[in-house]
């Protein structure tokens, strides 16, 4: 780094460690919270929508495309769609209750989540019909994001709604991450799994993927409607038996049945001499016996057509071959799947956007797993270091990390979810250091969810718990119970950045807006491009001119001053 851009970070370090360390305590976590909100507007903003999408679209098909879609973010991924092709279009996203855009072309449908529901499956037995009708000559874009496997429920024959509603509830409940839950729907789904894919065929596809998982496996996205499953069932099997997951009868009668079909083996004549791990399964439509593709990861290993881009990190997946419709025959009609935007990406824009408000950045990584209250003491620890100046990272400093924590649930719980459970834990493992340190911190899903309700995550300062004991209310106890956002609500720490618009009943994400920030953090000027969001002061607050609809994970920050 050239010595002036080094002088230049020091001098914003020194300049916000002056700032922090001279403001009163009300007036000092009123900065951290807005400089750690700023941070979540970062990483929101590195994935957005309206930003990610239009760069990733090719050249317009000829004719009419075709534009099927399901996830948290798949509505404000079609508006981009109809904003830079636009019309003729057709087709159908489906998207939470609460996420949905009004749009031009594309219909926009709502369904349950994370148990799926009626509407879902009605959803999801559309757009197999819409992909079916398709020719060799026709263009399906397929649009996928965070949510979008609850969202598209079409169970196999002999498994109903009810059973696989059962599951879903079961494995949220166990513990199990995404990866595990996902492996587990695939086997149970017409869709999933490469389903839709399969029904498409012979027209082109083009999937854009917006990532909210651990390590971007196209597979886990979405449960993969466009991208082939050889996953075998007793996988499935064992994943339900790691996590004690009662199964429903039809659902453990048809994965057993899977698992006896695939121990049989595929027949010597595949076809596919460069793979080693094809899967004889039933074709999904017709009942006869078909061959899976590879796995994802043999895919990636040994597929012509695959390549890892350098336009995001190396993070953008870019995946083209031909595809097996049926027993033994190959098709040259290609697809691609192309992840747009990553966890990864997201934290990194926040770090750019830390260090260029003078804080001293530990990266911890997008890819954390694990139990939110075991993940959150291991983050105290570290941040007890920084604070006591036992650790080469001198304050004001933040530690940034991503992932996808878990929380297993006992009997009755409370309200809450994986981030304010870990941002609870975090403050019940810094509680010895509460005077001698001043550490903030600030859990949130990009999505704007983090369990019931339109709660984000949670914010955590060094008098949230006393605050939370003044209220009547026992901060171990409700971590026990997993009853966190009962404690961060009577502290007014809850993080609900999405305002539903009063005149178009959209939901838009909020940028901050307090006055000592603006007044007093290094780099902040009112007019200021933040994040691809010009941002002025008013009484109302800072807005984005647009809805964030969006899902790269979860994102944590801890801000030690």
């Amino acid at each position: 780094m050239p010595c002036d851009k080094m002088s230049d970070l020091d001098d914003r370090h020194i300049r916000l460690s002056h700032t922090l360390a001279n403001a009163k305590m009300q007036d000092h976590t009123k900065v951290a919270f807005a400089i750690l909100k700023r941070l979540f507007s970062a990483a929101v903003a590195a994935a957005d929508p309206l930003r990610v999408v239009p760069p990733a679209l090719p050249k317009r098909p000829p004719g009419t495309v075709t534009v099927l879609g399901a996830g948290k973010a798949a509505a404000a991924m079609a508006r981009a769609v109809e904003q830079t092709w636009g019309p003729p279009l057709r087709g159908l996203v489906v998207v939470p209750d609460g996420y949905a855009l009004p749009l031009a072309h594309i219909e926009v449908a709502t369904a349950s989540h994370p148990v799926p529901d009626e509407r879902g499956e009605a959803a999801a037995k559309r757009m197999m019909q819409m992909a079916s009708a398709l020719g060799p000559e026709d263009f399906l874009l397929v649009l996928l994001s965070g949510g979008g496997s609850a969202l598209l429920p079409l169970p196999v024959p002999g498994l109903s709604l009810r059973e696989k509603q059962a599951i879903t509830r079961a494995l949220l409940a166990s513990g199990a991450d995404i990866h595990a839950i996902n492996t587990v729907r695939r086997r149970l789904s017409l869709i999933k799994g490469g389903g839709l894919l399969n029904a498409a065929h012979p027209a082109r596809v083009l999937t854009l993927a917006i990532s909210d998982v651990v390590g971007n496996d196209p597979l886990a996205i979405a449960s993969g409607p466009t991208v082939p499953d050889d996953t075998p069932a007793q996988i499935a099997l064992e994943i339900c038996a790691r996590h004690d997951v009662p199964l429903p009868p039809g659902v453990c009668r048809l994965l057993k049945e899977q698992a006896d079909l695939e121990r049989k083996g595929p027949p010597t004549d595949s076809g596919f001499a460069p793979f080693d791990h094809t899967t004889r399964y039933p074709h999904r439509h017709t009942g006869e016996s078909r061959y899976l593709r590879p796995s994802t990861h043999a895919f990636a290993a040994q597929a012509p057509g695959f390549r890892r881009g350098d336009e995001n990190d190396g993070n953008i997946v870019s995946c083209s071959r031909p595809f097996d419709s049926g027993w033994g025959e190959r098709h040259e009609s290609p697809w691609t799947y192309r992840i747009i935007a990553t966890p990864e990406r997201a934290l990194l824009a926040a770090a750019a956007m830390a260090r260029r408000m003078g804080l001293a950045v530990m990266h911890l990584g997008a890819h954390i797993t694990g139990e939110a209250r075991q993940v959150a003491r291991r983050h105290a620890r570290l941040a007890g270091l920084i604070a006591g100046g036992h650790h080469a990272l001198r304050p004001p400093a933040v530690i940034l990390s991503g992932g996808e924590l878990t929380v297993t649930l006992g009997e009755r719980p409370g309200a809450g979810g994986p981030n304010a459970e870990y941002a609870l834990a975090l403050g019940l493992a810094l509680w010895p250091h509460r005077q001698r340190h001043r550490i903030h911190a600030l859990a949130a899903d990009t999505d704007g969810r983090d369990g019931p309700g339109d709660v984000a995550g949670a914010f955590l300062a060094p008098d949230t718990l006393s605050k939370a004991r003044l209220a009547g209310i026992d901060p171990l106890t409700a971590l026990q119970h997993h009853d966190s956002h009962a404690v961060f609500r009577s502290a007014e720490g809850l993080h609900t950045p999405r305002h539903i618009d009063r005149h178009t009943g959209e939901s838009r994400y909020l940028k901050p807006s307090t006055h000592a920030f603006a007044a007093q953090a290094p780099g902040f000027r009112r007019g200021e491009e933040i994040g691809g969001s010009v941002v002025s002061q008013s009484v109302e607050g800072l807005f984005r001119t647009g809805p964030t609809y969006t899902n790269v994970n979860d994102f944590r920050a801890i801000l030690i001053t």
